[in-house]
């Protein structure tokens, strides 16, 4: 498929440079890096923050809440 785009020149110096030292052609070079700029926009995509997986757990708590007067005495030790 082919398609216009525009490239600041700095960029096209660069993928240029990539071309040369790499004996490809400017196509196959700006090819190669969509499809990784793709790839790794699709992966960050995959990987779930960290706070979206947090699950609460039981912890084996000391104190019974429903338990007032263990409550009072526990908090009675407290420093």
């Amino acid at each position: 498929m082919r398609t216009t785009i525009t490239i600041d020149s700095p960029l096209m110096k660069k993928i240029r440079e990539i071309g040369h030292h790499e004996h490809k052609t400017f196509k196959q070079v700006l090819q190669e890096l969509l499809t990784l700029g793709v790839k790794a926009r699709n992966n960050r995509r995959k990987t779930a923050s960290p706070f979206r997986q947090w699950q609460a757990r039981n912890m084996g708590g000391l104190i019974n809440y429903s338990d007032k007067e263990a409550l009072h005495k526990t908090l009675d030790q407290v420093p």
